[in-house]
């Protein structure tokens, strides 16, 4: 992704999955990339614009293969990232799941996007545990969505219809994650 706009707005590139779609909110500006948004455009003053490339059900892979390629050309100010649910629900093969975060990785400016960790999903620890060691050894921005969101599992309005994505409400969590991280790129 090229180096950062010159024009008066400010360029958001959502990559990932489902959650990173807001599929389970009202609206969606109720999701992270909508909320990172606003605060993005009150802390700039200035039109904020979201390239959203993600798509629901996608896993690391087809991130990699199908997304990043269609953002290598937009000149993004903040990059927000969350994928890793879909890995570990349907058990992707470790090794490819390794293979691929390290190209996500090595792809992306790392000054200007923040990862989310991986949400509490069936299978979790095996990937999450990859993404730490990478996390660590890359030195990432990570919104710990897990960390975030784990005491409020119990509510049930935290959960869309379908009991499986967040509502509005999960995604103001899922928000709160990312903001620390998205801060120290935008401030």
């Amino acid at each position: 992704m090229s180096a950062a706009t010159t024009t008066n707005e400010f360029v958001i590139v959502a990559l990932g999955d489902s959650t990173m779609q807001a599929l389970g909110a009202k609206r969606p500006q109720d999701g992270v990339a909508g909320r990172v948004a606003n605060l993005s455009e009150k802390r700039f003053g200035k039109e904020v614009r979201v390239v959203n490339l993600s798509v629901s059900g996608a896993k690391l892979g087809e991130l990699v293969k199908e997304q990043l390629p269609k953002a290598k050309d937009i000149k993004a100010d903040l990059i927000i990232v969350s994928i890793g649910a879909n890995d570990a629900a349907k058990k992707s093969d470790l090794d490819n799941y390794a293979k691929y975060y390290n190209q996500l990785i090595s792809a992306m400016p790392l000054e200007k996007t923040v990862f989310a960790n991986t949400p509490d999903v069936i299978n979790r620890d095996q990937y999450e545990k990859i993404f730490q060691r990478l996390a660590l050894e890359n030195n990432l921005k990570v919104a710990k969505i897990y960390e975030t969101v784990y005491p409020h599992r119990n509510d049930p309005l935290m959960y869309a219809g379908d009991f499986y994505h967040p509502s509005s409400k999960g995604y103001l969590y899922w928000y709160q994650a990312f903001k620390p991280e998205v801060l120290k790129i935008i401030e």
